[in-house]
């Protein structure tokens, strides 16, 4: 995923997203996704698709998991 970003170039910028039972902390470096973190709120399976990458995983409510595209 590309994303424009008005930081410098090294700079990593983070944001905090809240989807259906999961937040997703995702952080960006040189306006590409560097890594992501998926916080379970509920529980549920999770799929995460990025890039060319899937990862499905039970999760269990109030742990985190960090997703880089080496993990894969």
């Amino acid at each position: 995923m590309k994303v424009k970003s008005i930081a410098p170039a090294t700079a990593i910028s983070r944001c905090h997203f809240l989807f259906g039972g999961f937040e997703v902390d995702m952080s960006w470096n040189d306006g590409r996704l560097a890594y992501a973190v998926i916080h379970s709120k509920s529980g549920l399976a999770c799929k995460v698709v990025w890039g060319g990458q899937t990862w499905e995983f039970k999760t269990t409510a109030g742990q985190s998991y960090p997703l880089r595209p080496a993990d894969k």
